[in-house]
């Protein structure tokens, strides 16, 4: 069941990919930039200064505490929900 669960969380991921995408390309065909908020075509990327990670400090960061714990919860509810 919680196989089922994963499935349909892909299928959603997947789905909403895809009308994003399709959205953004309705848009431009039929020329309704004009329609879009002025702070999306605004936007500006922001230059910050990242320190350089090494393999085993990102494989350190990407099995945090919290983000076991995190899934942890999430797979629960979706144990729950099946």
């Amino acid at each position: 069941m919680v196989l089922l669960g994963v499935l349909i969380l892909l299928i959603l991921y997947i789905q909403s990919y895809f009308l994003a995408v399709a959205g953004g390309t309705m848009i431009e065909k039929l020329h309704f930039e004009n329609y879009v908020e002025e702070f999306i075509r605004s936007g500006k990327s922001i230059d910050i200064e990242q320190e350089e990670l090494h393999f085993k400090d990102r494989m350190g960061l990407s099995v945090d505490v919290e983000y076991v714990t995190d899934m942890q919860k999430i797979m629960d509810y979706g144990v729950i929900q099946s």
